[in-house]
């Protein structure tokens, strides 16, 4: 497969889950923050709004398997500027009941993960985040 901007457009956004690994403790405020390394993976995955908007299906189908997981919204022409590409792949092995994933695939630098990061909506954000 490949990049899919007709699919995915750059305009359009794409779901990550967060687990708690990806928070920790902010010094300065003592709540926890949001970590680079939630996007760092070479093959990252994703679930795409645009793909789950045809459908009806808003952000809470990206955590229905995961109850205690959060949720961040990242915009696929800022995915796509810094060298990345979307692939829609649907209903993967570990997810056969979604057909809204995707991958975002790329090296994920420093700079490229800590751009992510600062990026990164909160769509399901913990309450003692900083």
């Amino acid at each position: 497969m490949a990049d899919d901007p007709e699919k995915i457009p750059n305009e359009s956004w794409v779901l990550r889950r967060i687990t708690s690994t990806f928070l920790r403790p902010d010094p300065g405020t003592g709540k926890r923050r949001l970590t680079s390394g939630a996007f760092k993976d070479r093959e990252m995955s994703v679930d795409a709004e645009s793909l789950m908007a045809v459908h009806g299906v808003d952000w809470n189908f990206s955590l229905r398997n995961w109850p205690d997981a959060y949720l961040v919204r990242l915009n696929a022409g800022l995915l796509r500027g810094r060298a990345q590409t979307i692939e829609h792949k649907p209903k993967p092995p570990e997810q056969p009941d979604n057909p809204y994933h995707c991958e975002v695939i790329g090296t994920k630098n420093g700079s490229t993960a800590n751009a992510f990061r600062d990026a990164a909506e909160w769509v399901k954000k913990p309450q003692d985040i900083a």
